[in-house]
């Protein structure tokens, strides 16, 4: 066989494997490794010598980044196809997707520790047109640890009632026997005051109080908190809820598609967060083109069934339920027009029993 013929082979060689890696990558599955006495003469060949990156102990705090050096030693070009992770805390970026005989690439990649805690082993899978090995994990292990451990790491308050005085803690610990002291602690919202006890043996409790009446509607803050410790001189917290009524509507406004032009059904729910019976006198519509029916939910809650006739009077109107609480009795429902995707993530799943 001559070399201008042997070429000609190897290059037709060489561009189905590359269409077949490609296909099946396209399909979103890693290709099948060819047995040994199948595997063609010529091929490209993926080796990477320190496929296990140990980063030792890290506080979790820091990211770790490491570059996995990658060496085609086969005598065809190797193609780099998809790469994935096994979660998002992993970030990967290649640098070539093209390695000729002979040639290197590098897989960049950046492993985040925040919030982590304990041994950690985290996969990266890199698919190629080798086919003696078409997927090739990389990894990185290690062990995550924080000098200060924050529990919880983030409050979500959830729904608290608008006039209420609540309590809530955030607790200290300090790890691997280094003392510290805390020198000054607050939060980003005026609804909130805090301060910190120490609790003795690298304890502190930060004690966050709510300080009503609250603005209706979702509270987005930030606990801060100085310490002495040169590793973690600043410990933010973030601070999550929604500031409601006793009795609340779920979702808090109907939204309906302005494209309708049919009739339209939507549901909501009254219930009350503190679980305080109530009854419902009656539901006062904004016209004759919104209906709603009521039902029970036991003693705590209501489901609210809508039927609507889309038009432009709907638009901006309430439907108004008169409740016999004398705080804050009247609940209104807002209705707005709204673009079809708007509409639909608008409709809430509503439970049929009611919550404690």
């Amino acid at each position: 066989m001559s070399r201008a013929l042997r070429l000609i082979l190897r290059a037709r060689r060489a561009a189905f494997l590359s269409a077949a890696f490609c296909a099946v990558a396209a399909a979103g599955q890693a290709p099948d490794a060819e047995p040994a006495d199948r595997l063609p003469a010529h091929r490209p060949r993926l080796v990477c010598t320190n496929a296990v990156f140990n980063f030792g102990r890290v506080e979790n705090n820091n990211d770790v980044v490491h570059n996995f050096v990658l060496r085609n030693e086969g005598d065809l070009s190797l193609l780099i196809g998809n790469i994935r992770t096994d979660c998002g805390c992993t970030a990967v970026r290649v640098r070539d997707t093209t390695i000729r005989p002979g040639a290197e690439t590098v897989v960049e990649g950046r492993l985040s520790l925040k919030g982590r805690n304990g041994a950690q082993r985290k996969r990266i899978l890199v698919e190629s047109n080798d086919p003696e090995n078409p997927v090739t994990a990389l990894f990185f292990e290690g062990e995550a640890y924080s000098e200060i451990e924050v529990k919880p790491d983030r409050l979500h308050l959830g729904c608290f009632i608008l006039n209420s005085m609540d309590v809530f803690y955030v607790n200290l610990v300090s790890n691997g026997g280094m003392l510290y002291d805390v020198l000054f602690v607050d939060v980003t919202s005026p609804y909130f005051a805090a301060y910190s006890s120490n609790m003795g043996r690298g304890r502190h409790r930060i004690t966050i109080e709510s300080q009503p009446p609250f603005r209706p509607g979702r509270i987005d803050a930030t606990l801060m908190i100085w310490t002495d410790n040169p590793a973690r001189p600043r410990i933010d917290v973030p601070i999550q809820g929604r500031a409601v009524a006793d009795l609340y509507m779920v979702p808090e406004e109907v939204l309906i598609s302005a494209s309708e032009s049919n009739s339209v059904s939507r549901l909501a729910a009254l219930r009350s967060i503190r679980g305080r019976p109530f009854k419902i006198v009656k539901v006062i519509p904004p016209s004759d083109a919104v209906q709603v029916r009521v039902r029970a939910l036991g003693e705590y809650a209501y489901r609210l069934e809508l039927r609507c006739v889309p038009g432009p009077g709907i638009d901006g109107s309430e439907v108004r339920v008169v409740t016999d609480q004398a705080d804050g009795g009247d609940v209104v429902l807002p209705i707005r027009l709204v673009k079809q995707a708007d509409a639909k993530a608008g409709t809430p799943f509503v439970p049929s029993k009611p919550e404690p």
